[in-house]
């Protein structure tokens, strides 16, 4: 349900995107970009995964299924956990998957607990990037791998281009969004070893991409929302003008290292 204080036409971009248009999936790339990170991961039965910023357990879920791997998702969100939770149990996969409310600048594991971690649009909104970096790749094996999915710059924005983009899209995370490299600089000053960077444009994916990401159902039910209100609609229609008119500054990276 929507947040009462949060009006489709002026709330955070995110916030939009979950509560009014009903995404699940919200990180750059989609699930196409999820399943290269597994891939890179390498990923198997073995293995015991940490999901870091889980939220509604999507991507947990999907590495059980997939891989029949132990896999443990954390978000700062109760109400996420809760759904979360559910989900596995739906999908049949409790036995593989727990979810704990946690907040990843200071986790409740121990030193060198997980084979691989993945975290996806989640370092865009926390403050201290290089602390929880840090945090996950304490709780990662020596040797074991760290994914990360994170919307980056290709090219270093301007400040009128962020004024813009922080008040046409109304996303609070723009402002922590870094070019490439710079991401790069903060993965290796959080301890990340090896590090591999993968540079790829924002795609915009229309109707197909939608159904691909959020399946039949919710694809259906997306497009009825859009069909039917037209607030929603028209918020769609200035971000989608938006994202075609920066397309030279927007990307996203998938960066993968080891301990």
């Amino acid at each position: 349900m929507a947040k009462k204080s949060c009006r489709a036409e002026s709330c955070d971009m995110f916030d939009f995107m979950s509560d009014y248009v009903g995404r699940n999936v919200l990180h750059p790339g989609g699930n196409k970009a999820t399943d290269a990170l597994f891939e890179m991961l390498h990923l198997d039965q073995r293995k015991t995964v940490l999901d870091a910023a889980c939220g509604k357990g999507l991507t947990s879920v999907a590495m059980a299924k997939r891989y029949g791997c132990k896999v443990v998702g954390v978000d700062i969100s109760e109400k996420s956990i809760d759904k979360a939770g559910s989900f596995a149990r739906k999908a049949g996969v409790d036995d593989l998957v727990a979810f704990k409310v946690a907040n990843a600048k200071k986790l409740p594991f121990s030193d060198n607990q997980f084979d691989a971690t993945v975290a996806q649009a989640m370092l865009i909104l926390v403050d201290d990037k290089t602390k929880v970096v840090r945090e996950i790749n304490r709780v990662l094996k020596p040797g074991g791998r760290s994914g990360w999915i994170e919307l980056s710059w290709r090219k270093k924005p301007t400040k009128e281009f962020i004024e813009r983009a922080s008040k046409e899209i109304c996303a609070a995370c723009v402002s922590r969004v870094e070019p490439f490299e710079d991401w790069e600089k903060l993965f290796k000053n959080g301890g990340v070893k090896n590090l591999r960077t993968e540079k790829r444009d924002l795609p915009s994916r229309g109707i197909r991409g939608l159904f691909e990401d959020e399946g039949p159902a919710n694809g259906m039910a997306i497009m009825f929302r859009m069909a039917t209100r037209p607030a929603v609609r028209r918020r769609m229609r200035g971000l989608n003008v938006f994202f075609k008119a920066y397309r030279e500054y927007l990307g996203y990276g998938i960066y993968l290292g080891t301990k």
